[in-house]
């Protein structure tokens, strides 16, 4: 299940904590005897570590108004056994027994209520653009960490070659720690260490200025920073197009005539934007061609390979658009159509290839034809008899 929203994550909770007290209730794992001898420290001191999860969404990740009132029971049920310590421990399993019956039944009362009540469902304005945002960031973060963290590795392991030490030459992925061995779960660290280093440039009269520009705002990053930032604007561009513009266009609720948003009603120049970038780095070979118009991310220069540096996209985290996001959507009447007519297939792929190679991008390429049509239309204008 995709935990797109807070609702979402609370109903995962409330059914993990469930599932974990009424096995222990109902399938054996608590004697049914409420007198019976129970180890009822090391119990409660293991429920409290499988709940930790739960425990820090009492206040990490904490709802407001109708969704705070319907988890409410839950989470007081959950604040009380998280506070149990050896002073205030149940002395019996009877005691026991019903203080997780209690955090039980509320966990499903509560899960219940999440599932049947639609009202929970629909997100305020304000709510999807948090949501989006702590999502837009933390993937950001994670990018960037990932690539300090294998710089870090190969750093490491570049000094141990240096000093002849020999820790191995493979990466293991599922440790990440070196291995002397191959496998099919290891990467070279000759081929992480190529990839993490960059192209040399070579400052001559006429580049000099380009150099200093390019310093100024971190150089050119290694191949392998490439390929994470690459699959980052993916990742962004299609956390926009599938998840949250369609949650926009429902909180924004409905126009002056009462008739619903639609997902496309919901723009974003920004997230147009990264779209373009990744349209670039997923089927331009990274090469900039659809972003070389952009205004706001406008780090490309046309025909050259995208290469945006550790600085540009940290500056990324504070560009979210939130500000953009807020206004009304506007429904743009379709002022669009296609011409009725079929021609061969080679054909079109020969004036496909034809248009693109005049107009690198995307959305100025139907002028192109219009002009040309236009232009016979007036060479070859049919006088009426």
């Amino acid at each position: 299940m995709a935990l797109h929203d807070r609702r979402e994550r609370w109903l995962a909770n409330a059914h993990s904590v469930h599932s974990t007290t009424e096995q222990l209730l109902s399938g054996g794992g608590l004697p049914a005897d409420r007198n019976a001898d129970v180890l009822i420290a090391s119990m409660v001191g293991t429920l409290q570590g499988i709940f930790t999860d739960q425990f820090a969404a009492l206040d990490g990740d904490a709802p407001e108004g109708e969704l705070a009132t319907a988890i409410s029971p839950f989470a007081a049920e959950l604040r009380k056994f998280d506070a149990l310590d050896e002073h205030s421990l149940p002395t019996t399993n009877g005691e026991l027994r019903d203080i997780l019956g209690a955090l039980r039944d509320a966990a499903a009362t509560v899960a219940a209520t999440l599932e049947s009540d639609s009202s929970l469902r629909v997100q305020s304005v304000d709510e999807v653009i948090a949501e989006f945002a702590e999502g837009y960031r933390v993937t950001l973060l994670l990018t960037l960490t990932a690539c300090h963290a294998l710089s870090t590795k190969v750093t490491g392991w570049q000094a141990s070659k240096d000093e002849n030490r020999s820790p191995g030459d493979h990466l293991d992925v599922s440790t990440m720690r070196l291995s002397k061995t191959k496998n099919t779960g290891t990467v070279p660290m000759s081929t992480l260490s190529s990839l993490m280093t960059a192209p040399p440039t070579i400052m001559t009269p006429g580049n000099e200025a380009a150099m200093f520009a390019e310093m100024f705002n971190g150089g050119t990053p290694p191949p392998l920073y490439r390929m994470a930032y690459g699959q980052w604007f993916g990742s962004v561009a299609a956390m926009w197009e599938d998840v949250y513009r369609e949650r926009l266009a429902i909180a924004h609720g409905t126009d002056e005539e009462g008739r619903p948003w639609k997902k496309n009603d919901v723009k974003s120049e920004f997230f147009y934007e990264l779209s373009q970038i990744r349209h670039d780095f997923a089927h331009k070979d990274g090469l900039c061609v659809e972003s070389a118009s952009n205004a706001i991310l406008s780090w490309g220069v046309e025909g050259q390979p995208l290469s945006p540096t550790p600085r540009q996209m940290l500056s990324l985290i504070d560009a979210f658009p939130a500000s953009e996001l807020r206004k009304t959507p506007e429904r743009v009447p379709r002022t669009t159509e296609r011409l009725p007519f079929n021609f061969p297939s080679d054909w079109v792929a020969k004036v496909k290839a034809h248009v693109v190679a005049i107009e690198r991008t995307k959305k100025l390429r139907p002028d192109v034809l219009r002009k040309v049509i236009d232009k016979w239309m007036e060479d070859s204008q049919i006088v009426d008899d």
